[in-house]
Protein backbone atom coordinates (compact mmCIF):
# COMPACT_ATOMS: atom_id res chain seq x y z
CA UNK A 1 0.00 0.00 0.00
CA UNK A 2 1.44 3.14 -0.99
CA UNK A 3 -0.68 6.40 0.53
CA UNK A 4 -1.38 4.81 4.28
CA UNK A 5 -2.81 8.26 4.69
CA UNK A 6 -6.31 7.42 3.45
CA UNK A 7 -6.28 5.17 5.85
CA UNK A 8 -6.03 7.49 8.95
CA UNK A 9 -9.67 8.91 10.47
CA UNK A 10 -10.20 12.36 9.00
CA UNK A 11 -12.53 12.82 12.75
CA UNK A 12 -14.01 11.07 15.38
CA UNK A 13 -16.92 9.53 13.69
CA UNK A 14 -14.61 8.19 10.97
CA UNK A 15 -14.84 4.19 11.35
CA UNK A 16 -14.63 3.53 8.09
CA UNK A 17 -11.38 2.60 7.45
CA UNK A 18 -11.10 0.25 10.41
CA UNK A 19 -11.49 -2.81 8.30
CA UNK A 20 -9.06 -1.91 6.07
CA UNK A 21 -6.48 -1.52 8.98
CA UNK A 22 -7.15 -4.71 10.02
CA UNK A 23 -6.16 -6.26 7.08
CA UNK A 24 -2.42 -4.48 6.82
CA UNK A 25 1.03 -6.38 7.70
CA UNK A 26 2.76 -5.46 10.69
CA UNK A 27 5.37 -4.01 8.38
CA UNK A 28 2.78 -1.97 6.00
CA UNK A 29 1.16 -0.41 9.21
CA UNK A 30 4.11 0.29 11.47
CA UNK A 31 4.79 3.46 10.07
CA UNK A 32 1.29 4.95 10.80
CA UNK A 33 0.44 3.64 14.33
CA UNK A 34 2.19 6.10 16.48
CA UNK A 35 -0.55 8.80 14.45
CA UNK A 36 -3.41 5.52 15.02
CA UNK A 37 -2.78 5.44 19.20
CA UNK A 38 -3.45 9.41 19.34
CA UNK A 39 -6.80 8.40 18.11
CA UNK A 40 -7.89 5.72 20.87
CA UNK A 41 -7.27 8.92 23.62
CA UNK A 42 -11.14 9.56 23.92
CA UNK A 43 -12.87 6.42 24.52
CA UNK A 44 -16.03 8.52 23.84
CA UNK A 45 -14.96 8.82 20.06
CA UNK A 46 -16.94 6.24 18.01
CA UNK A 47 -13.86 5.41 16.36
CA UNK A 48 -11.05 5.07 19.65
CA UNK A 49 -12.77 1.56 20.97
CA UNK A 50 -12.02 -0.04 17.23
CA UNK A 51 -8.97 1.66 17.19
CA UNK A 52 -7.51 -0.58 20.70
CA UNK A 53 -9.05 -3.01 18.31
CA UNK A 54 -6.53 -2.17 15.30
CA UNK A 55 -3.30 -1.39 18.22
CA UNK A 56 -3.84 -4.79 19.53
CA UNK A 57 -3.47 -6.69 16.35
CA UNK A 58 0.04 -5.36 16.14
CA UNK A 59 2.20 -6.17 20.00
CA UNK A 60 5.44 -6.19 18.59
CA UNK A 61 5.21 -3.04 16.92
CA UNK A 62 3.13 -0.78 19.19
CA UNK A 63 5.48 -1.76 22.28
CA UNK A 64 8.09 0.31 21.99
CA UNK A 65 5.80 3.16 21.29
CA UNK A 66 3.83 2.24 24.74
CA UNK A 67 6.95 2.78 26.35
CA UNK A 68 7.78 6.26 25.35
CA UNK A 69 4.11 7.33 26.01
CA UNK A 70 4.54 5.85 29.38
CA UNK A 71 7.56 7.18 30.19
CA UNK A 72 7.65 9.99 33.17
CA UNK A 73 9.27 12.62 30.61
CA UNK A 74 6.16 12.07 28.21
CA UNK A 75 3.12 14.67 29.42
CA UNK A 76 0.13 13.05 27.72
CA UNK A 77 -1.59 11.54 30.61
CA UNK A 78 -4.93 11.22 29.23
CA UNK A 79 -3.31 9.05 26.49
CA UNK A 80 -1.60 7.14 29.45
CA UNK A 81 -4.53 6.81 31.16
CA UNK A 82 -6.09 5.08 28.29
CA UNK A 83 -3.67 2.69 27.00
CA UNK A 84 -3.61 1.55 30.90
CA UNK A 85 -7.43 1.49 30.96
CA UNK A 86 -8.12 0.66 27.40
CA UNK A 87 -5.20 -1.12 25.63
CA UNK A 88 -2.66 -3.17 27.98
CA UNK A 89 -6.14 -5.64 28.67
CA UNK A 90 -6.22 -6.61 24.96
CA UNK A 91 -2.68 -7.03 24.77
CA UNK A 92 -0.93 -10.60 25.16
CA UNK A 93 1.10 -11.74 28.49
CA UNK A 94 4.20 -11.20 27.14
CA UNK A 95 3.76 -7.66 26.07
CA UNK A 96 2.38 -6.60 29.54
CA UNK A 97 5.03 -8.48 30.75
CA UNK A 98 7.68 -6.10 28.66
CA UNK A 99 5.59 -2.91 29.70
CA UNK A 100 5.56 -4.15 33.58
CA UNK A 101 8.51 -2.03 34.22
CA UNK A 102 6.39 1.17 32.58
CA UNK A 103 2.75 0.84 34.28
CA UNK A 104 4.46 -0.50 37.75
CA UNK A 105 6.27 3.14 37.67
CA UNK A 106 3.50 4.11 37.41
CA UNK A 107 1.55 3.32 40.14
CA UNK A 108 4.90 2.90 42.53
CA UNK A 109 6.53 6.18 41.71
CA UNK A 110 4.13 8.64 39.63
CA UNK A 111 5.08 11.76 38.40
CA UNK A 112 2.60 15.17 39.41
CA UNK A 113 1.43 15.38 36.50
CA UNK A 114 0.20 11.71 36.26
CA UNK A 115 -1.04 12.37 39.50
CA UNK A 116 -2.85 15.18 38.94
CA UNK A 117 -4.21 12.95 35.94
CA UNK A 118 -5.22 9.74 38.29
CA UNK A 119 -2.91 7.46 36.01
CA UNK A 120 -1.29 6.45 39.49
CA UNK A 121 -4.50 4.86 40.21
CA UNK A 122 -5.27 3.36 36.78
CA UNK A 123 -1.64 1.97 36.65
CA UNK A 124 -2.07 0.66 40.37
CA UNK A 125 -5.34 -1.24 39.98
CA UNK A 126 -3.53 -2.96 36.23
CA UNK A 127 -0.57 -3.60 38.13
CA UNK A 128 -2.55 -5.40 40.88
CA UNK A 129 -4.76 -7.22 38.33
CA UNK A 130 -1.69 -8.05 36.57
CA UNK A 131 0.48 -9.57 39.71
CA UNK A 132 -2.25 -11.27 40.97
CA UNK A 133 -3.89 -13.02 37.64
CA UNK A 134 0.15 -13.96 37.17
CA UNK A 135 1.10 -15.31 40.72
CA UNK A 136 3.58 -12.10 41.49
CA UNK A 137 4.01 -11.07 44.75
CA UNK A 138 1.54 -10.02 47.31
CA UNK A 139 2.86 -12.58 50.26
CA UNK A 140 1.79 -10.32 53.59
Amino acid sequence: MDDLSDLMPKHKDDTSTVERLMELTEEEIRPILPALLEWAADMSWPVAPQMVKVLAQFPNSITQIIKQILSPEADDNILKHRIISELLPQLPYETQYQLWPDFARMADRPTDKEKMEEVDDQAREFNDRFCINNGFGFEQ
